[in-house]
């Protein structure tokens, strides 16, 4: 009896094994569950973050001139429709004082570096050499702009990343005699060994 038992035994179809897990899957994707291929397919990728750059940057941003800013390459006329040279020179053409900022913007320039910074006015001649070029750490002959800062209120940049340079028309010079034109500043550093330079003019033609 025992060994009729043993030959009724059968291995089951392959056919029957195909259908069922066929049927398994079937309902698995009935039931919401996605086989573990499409599920791993379905993940998204994960983004690597960019790393910042280490890359200095130094560039002129653009020069005020007693109140009226502009882009390396700008010109103020009395012509043009800007009202650039009143700004700069008050209803009367005699305003108290008048300065110029040159604005540089600078990303990854370490406090230290060697820096040379040299600023022409129209009043060059009547000023002092060391008014005109500065030379020590970059920290000390560029100062970082600020919302509070007297250049900011010129019309200059404000961010963490700005600096300015300072020239003020000497005391009891006529103005009018000394604003008309070029402003250009020039801004050498040396970063690792590597020099950058930049340099940006505008020019007054009241």
């Amino acid at each position: 009896m025992s060994r009729a038992l043993r030959l009724h035994r059968r291995t089951p179809s392959p056919v029957l094994l195909t259908n069922a897990l066929a049927a398994t899957a079937a309902l698995a994707l009935a039931s919401g569950v996605a086989p573990a291929a499409d599920a791993a397919a379905a993940k998204p990728k994960k983004t690597a973050k960019k790393k910042a750059s280490t890359k200095p940057v130094l560039k002129v941003s653009g020069i005020s001139v007693n109140g009226w800013y502009s882009a390396p390459g700008g010109k103020a006329k009395a012509d043009d429709d800007t009202n650039a040279c009143y700004r700069m020179l008050g209803p009367a053409g005699t305003p108290p004082q008048f300065q110029a900022f040159p604005f540089v913007h600078a990303v990854n320039i370490p406090a230290d570096a060697p820096t040379t910074v040299v600023f022409h006015t129209p009043w060059d001649s009547r000023t002092t050499e060391d008014q005109i070029t500065a030379t020590g750490r970059f920290s000390d002959v560029l100062f970082k702009t600020t919302k509070s800062d007297l250049a900011a209120s010129f019309g200059g940049p404000s961010s963490s990343k700005d600096f300015y340079r300072y020239s003020m028309l000497p005391t009891g010079l006529p103005v009018m005699s000394f604003a008309d034109g070029a402003y250009t500043v020039t801004v050498t550093t040396t970063v690792k060994g590597k020099p950058l330079t930049a340099s940006g003019s505008v020019t007054v033609a009241c």
